[in-house]
């Protein structure tokens, strides 16, 4: 049986210790994003383009891999299985 997305939200805030009860995960699963079927690369490349045009990213050789590890360490951004989880409390 697989968790349907409020569950798994539930359970990404508390196996992370986000908050400390059922309770205070079910109030708070609305302020979690899951990015289905992306990783921490593909949210990071996203990122980018969003903030700046082709021709900048281009000129500065982007390195992804490393925005990724970059917004992994800010504690917003969690890569769980094959989803991107996001913290937004």
């Amino acid at each position: 049986m697989s968790m349907n997305d409020t569950q798994k939200k539930i359970s990404f805030l508390l196996t992370k210790g986000i908050v400390n009860n059922i309770d205070d995960a079910t109030i708070k699963a609305d302020y979690v994003a899951i990015h289905h079927n992306k990783s921490l690369q593909d949210i990071a490349k996203q990122l980018i383009e969003e903030l700046y045009d082709a021709d900048m990213i281009k000129q500065n050789r982007v390195n992804y891999k490393s925005v990724a590890n970059d917004i992994k360490d800010d504690g917003i951004y969690y890569e769980i299985d094959n989803d991107v989880y996001e913290y937004l409390g």
